[in-house]
């Protein structure tokens, strides 16, 4: 399979640049959709998007609801990375061939056509290095397979927290683009299909994966790019933000990180990934049943298969040579960032300096870990490319959420604090 399928849309490279197009703001309101399958609100600029219905319904709000900012965020970002990494359009477009979306996955970016398109009419776009057209699926899987994010995130329980429940702080860290579309075009979204589990996060408009979420069980998952293994399937690929989609939709309190393993086993993808997976410490008989990082790649030849399972048992016999000690004592938490610790053992030459300043932090950490310190530490690991922060408390059905301004790292914003039932 061509590696022009998913890694040339997003690689972080951090590259700014003066805006180019207005991004189109909604003044503060609540919108409905058409079909009654969705609901905007905007409140200071923030967008909160709820979905329930069939995939296809669901589908059609999104694209009716945030039509513009679909658009926006196609041509804004994913058109001029695409000229900045001088690649093939159609190439990519060919490539979706070989992605496997699930029926109902397929048909939620069919409603998104159909209601961008009720709203704005046809809607003519030209690709870099393409003929002018109207914007169709393949446009909105393009950019649907966008998903190399880097980033870090710790997650702790038991003894660090004062309930002794459990609390994930994550950074996504990405590209700063001319227009600030990839930090414009966030959005809050939930998802209720009536079918799995409901989930709720942060996406991007037009966005149908999952980047950083929680669903209904308390289960959180974090994506985070890696220095990963070449797949070795030539078809059926999963796009990862699908792939965390369906952990959130199916994956329960009754479940634990081995589960997800297992499902993660049957699902190839074409570029690597750490998922950070958390559930609510309530009820779970170990450490290891509460937390864990699935490192991830397409390999299915590996030992261990497509994912490697790395638990809090696991932290006191982490990689450590001369410079870079990873070993981290303490077992009730465990850290993420973007180099695998167990899938491969070896340690990159930058080094994993994010790692070990979290690792720090927590070994060094007075009294119990609380939001302010959890800001802190996303602070002091985090930079201007920092898109959005979150602070989610399974246990407590709690997600507290930074989203970034132009200029700004997103844990310099304000804190946006929601129940998860506010999100529905």
């Amino acid at each position: 399979m061509s590696k022009k399928l998913i890694t040339i849309l997003f690689t972080g490279l951090l590259v700014q640049a003066n805006c180019s197009v207005e991004y189109p703001e909604k003044p503060d309101g609540s919108y409905e959709s058409p079909n009654g399958a969705g609901v905007l609100e905007v409140t200071d600029g923030v967008k909160v998007l709820k979905l329930s219905g069939t995939n296809y319904e669901m589908g059609y709000a999104h694209g009716n609801l945030l039509a513009e900012e679909i658009v926006y965020f196609l041509e804004e970002f994913g058109f001029w990375f695409i000229k900045e990494r001088n690649e093939d359009y159609e190439e990519l477009v060919a490539a979706m061939s070989m992605v496997s979306w699930t029926e109902g996955y397929k048909q939620e970016l069919e409603g998104m056509v159909a209601g961008i398109e009720d709203k704005l009419g046809s809607v003519e776009i030209k690709p870099p290095g393409s003929k002018k057209k109207n914007l169709d699926i393949y446009d909105l899987m393009v950019m649907n397979t966008g998903g190399d994010w880097a980033c870090s995130s710790f997650s702790i329980w038991g003894d660090g927290t004062e309930d002794g429940g459990s609390m994930i702080a994550r950074n996504l860290d990405y590209t700063v683009d001319p227009s600030d579309a990839f930090k414009l075009c966030q959005v809050i979204v939930s998802f209720d299909d009536g079918i799995h589990k409901r989930f709720a996060g942060v996406v991007w408009c037009g966005m149908v994966g999952a980047a950083s979420t929680m669903n209904e069980d308390g289960v959180c998952m974090m994506t985070h790019d890696t220095n990963f293994y070449p797949t070795s399937d030539e078809e059926g690929i999963y796009p990862r933000g699908i792939v965390q989609r369906m952990v959130a939709e199916n994956i329960g309190a009754d479940n634990d990180p081995f589960d997800v393993e297992a499902m993660l086993d049957t699902t190839p993808v074409h570029t690597g990934n750490n998922y950070h997976v958390l559930f609510p410490a309530q009820g779970k008989g170990s450490d290891d049943a509460i937390a864990a990082v699935l490192e991830f790649d397409g390999d299915a030849t590996r030992p261990d298969g497509r994912a490697t399972l790395r638990s809090p048992s696991d932290n006191p016999n982490l990689p450590c040579d001369g410079n870079y000690d990873q070993r981290l004592e303490k077992t009730n938490c465990i850290i993420c960032t973007n180099h695998y610790l167990e899938r491969k053992t070896w340690i990159p030459e930058d080094g994993p300096n994010r790692y070990l300043h979290l690792k720090d932090s927590l070994v060094n950490m007075e009294g119990y870990m609380n939001l302010d310190m959890a800001r802190n530490m996303a602070d002091d690991v985090g930079h201007s490319g920092t898109s959005h922060t979150v602070i989610f408390e399974p246990d407590n059905m709690k997600l507290h959420i930074y989203l970034a301004e132009p200029d700004k790292g997103a844990f310099e914003s304000r804190r946006l604090d929601y129940d998860f039932e506010d999100l529905f």
